[in-house]
């Protein structure tokens, strides 16, 4: 994460902040989520600038939420068309959930789903490796799992979140 949101697209009515060398996601003004956006769990985004890419590496060590979702967006081409790599962390006690889902010409898949014991800290690092029609996911540094995604064409990444205003932090 850069010291300052200007490398960064961020929707109208979300406010993204830089707090101590990490992003967060702050207030959410109803109704700000993309318009037509194809997802179970819309969140917020916010889109890196300049970058876009089909065969990518994308890691950030996320702080996550007690509740909500929190992870990366890569091949983001509009509110139709991405891949997302989020975590959810379980109740006391659960393991938390690592999802992988994508929005390919409209159409929401969950692509995978797998358990993950979080840190007590509550801090992981969230990987996605994306090679043609093939999304490696990898969190805390263990290969969790890989799986086929459709219409792997090249787009933008960023960061992104699911009722977690001000509690997910991302550091790089």
């Amino acid at each position: 994460v850069p010291g300052s949101l200007l490398y960064y697209d961020v929707p109208k009515g979300i406010e993204w902040t830089v707090d101590k060398d990490e992003l967060v996601q702050g207030k959410v003004v109803p109704g700000a989520a993309p318009a037509g956006l194809v997802d179970a769990h819309p969140g917020t985004i916010a889109l890196r600038t300049r970058i876009e890419a089909r065969d990518l590496r994308v890691r950030a060590s996320v702080r996550l939420p007690a509740s909500g979702r929190a992870g990366v967006i890569v091949r983001w081409r509009d509110e139709r068309n991405w891949l997302r790599l989020s975590v959810q962390p379980g109740a006391a006690g659960v393991a938390a959930t690592v999802f992988l889902d994508q929005a390919a010409d409209g159409v929401f898949k969950q692509v995978a789903n797998a358990p993950w014991v979080v840190a007590a800290t509550g801090n992981c690092d969230v990987e996605v490796l994306c090679w043609q029609d093939i999304a490696v996911v990898v969190v805390d540094g263990a290969v969790l799992y890989s799986a086929a995604v459709v219409n792997a064409r090249a787009g933008r990444v960023g960061c992104y979140t699911w009722l977690a205003e001000g509690a997910a932090r991302f550091v790089r």
